[in-house]
């Protein structure tokens, strides 16, 4: 059997998902019933040590192993009703985050526009694989049930006061009820990890847009960089060539110009 207790955690989760193990054993003369419970919650405890079981005639002794079989099933509807509220309320978040966010142009300068990051959709996921532990718990906990009440009646057929009361049927029936939520939570929980998902790629659908779009006005910039520098370096070599020009010819007339400077010269 599994029931949900709190955790007393400040953070994270202020439930958790606990089991507990029952066996009996009543012997073939009705005279001795053996128990070994494993990790009983609090309240099934309580009731326990508060309920005062009767002698131990065969009828009695049965009857009061029903009782106590009782006592430790009803603990398994308990903090269901608080525990799926909180996990309803983490998802509304998760859901004003899918259906609210600005997704166009426009969310680029938009102050109201939620954050929405690869980060959410782990965490819905997380949320996702905690609501099917949740269903797949209280699926084994309607299986027990359902057996129990099929015990009493049968029991019931063959003489014993202890066929399956209005209290089983209303643990049956509290038991399907959360079923059911979870179900509905599951099927939100995916739609708006869908919807999240789709957020995220589009969003970064357009970051790579805008950065292949600034990508290639830079390289448009690179390319009349280069232009212009291949143009400096044309004119650059065309100015070397003149400039050599003007070194020859001051070299061929470098000679004349020495011999009449000495002749012209008072020595």
């Amino acid at each position: 059997m599994q029931y949900v207790t709190s955790n007393g955690r400040d953070r994270g989760d202020p439930y958790s998902l606990r089991q507990t193990g029952v066996y009996q054993k009543l012997s073939s003369e009705g005279q001795r019933s053996d128990w070994i419970l494993l990790q009983p919650c609090a309240d099934a405890q309580e009731q326990l040590l508060q309920h005062s079981f009767g002698a131990s005639e065969s009828a009695t002794l049965l009857q009061d192993s029903i009782e106590l079989h009782q006592m430790l099933l009803s603990p398994m509807v308990l903090n269901w009703d608080d525990y799926l509220e909180t996990i309803r309320v983490r998802l509304e978040e998760f859901n004003e985050k899918a259906y609210f966010a600005k997704v166009g142009q426009e969310s680029r300068f938009s102050s109201s526009s939620y954050a929405i990051s690869f980060t959410d959709c782990q965490n819905i996921q997380y949320l996702l694989s905690k609501l099917r532990s949740l269903r797949s718990a209280l699926e084994a906990n309607l299986d027990v049930i359902l057996e129990w009440r099929g015990l009493r009646d049968a029991l019931g057929t063959v003489g014993c006061a202890i066929s399956s009361t209005a209290q089983d049927r209303a643990l049956e029936r509290r038991t399907k009820f959360y079923i059911n939520t979870v179900i509905t939570l599951i099927a939100q929980a995916q739609e708006t990890s869908s919807m999240l998902s789709r957020i995220v790629d589009f969003r970064n659908s357009q970051a790579l847009s805008r950065t292949s779009a600034s990508m290639s006005e830079s390289l448009v910039l690179l390319k009349q960089q280069s232009l212009a520098l291949t143009e400096i370096s044309s004119q650059g070599a065309k100015d070397s060539k003149a400039v050599k020009a003007l070194t020859y010819i001051a070299t061929l007339y470098l000679p004349a110009s020495l011999v009449a400077t000495i002749f012209s010269s008072n020595l």
